[in-house]
């Protein structure tokens, strides 16, 4: 049998599927304009549509007057509006301005709207030159990229197990290590000198230990008697 072909409404492409996971608005920023003007605006990207909002200031008394504005365009509409794409490039800059060309274009940034914890899950797959392009697409993404998550996440393994067959104790002094100078430098720290960094730390503790037990024992001792002197 034939199956029903479903109403063309129904029917998402995967690049609106994914769309539909985002939040709307897709984007949203607001400034002032650069001195001497006083202008506000505001640029809100939807689902659907651009919305371009302004509010001129004014000390003069004849542009007290004057009310906010608004327009509204679709997305192919903006992307052939050069004259409004330059107001957004002037009051925004060009990050921004490229950023609402790519949402209207339909290109997403997926991987930096995601949780934390999921975009760690993602980024502990790649390899390292690959985080390393990474971190250098934006401010979010260079976080999670220079994270102690996420580098504990490489070392142990994405489900929080240890990739090496060391033991539960071993497993604990490299945590314990990683809490004192982080999961990045434990990864990119050499067998030898981890092993070396592992070994010092397992000394001091015993150190602190052995001091802890002594005082322990100089409290438990009976205090001298007292001979009264004839």
């Amino acid at each position: 049998p034939v199956s029903p072909r479903l109403p063309r409404e129904t029917r998402a492409t995967p690049r609106l599927a994914h769309a539909a996971l985002l939040p709307d608005p897709l984007l949203e920023a607001r400034d002032q304009a650069k001195a001497p003007l006083k202008d506000f605006y505001q640029i809100v990207v939807t689902r659907s549509e651009v919305i371009w909002r302004w509010w001129q200031v004014s000390l003069r008394h004849v542009g007290r007057s004057a009310r906010p504005g608004e327009t509204k365009e679709t997305h192919a509409e903006f992307l052939e509006d050069r004259v409004l794409q330059g107001r957004v490039l002037a009051v925004f800059g060009p990050e921004l301005l490229s950023r609402a060309q790519a949402a209207c274009s339909g290109r997403h940034d997926f991987l930096s709207r995601l949780p934390a914890p999921l975009g760690v899950r993602v980024l502990a797959l790649l390899r390292l030159e690959d985080l390393q392009s990474v971190a250098r697409t934006c401010t979010r993404l260079h976080a999670l990229c220079e994270s102690d998550a996420l580098w504990e996440a490489v070392c142990c393994g994405c489900d929080g197990s240890s990739t090496s067959s060391s033991s539960s104790s071993q497993r604990e002094s490299l945590r314990a290590l990683a809490a004192d100078i982080g999961w990045k430098r434990v990864f990119f720290s050499s067998k030898l000198h981890l092993q070396l960094q592992l070994r010092r730390r397992r000394q001091r503790n015993d150190n602190s230990d052995r001091h802890e037990a002594q005082q322990q024992q100089q409290l438990a001792l009976p205090a001298p008697e007292v001979v009264p002197a004839n």
